[in-house]
């Protein structure tokens, strides 16, 4: 399994994208793409 994740941070929030190749059945990547916001 091949995994490739980007972090950025930008106004307070944390922005990840991740392609994990070679993980699904199908034999396609699967990608997460996420925000975290912190909160007080």
């Amino acid at each position: 399994m091949k995994v490739n994740y980007k972090l950025t941070m930008e106004d307070g929030k944390l922005h990840t994208v991740g392609t994990l190749s070679g993980s699904g059945l199908d034999g396609k990547p699967t990608i997460y793409d996420e925000v975290y916001v912190r909160e007080d």
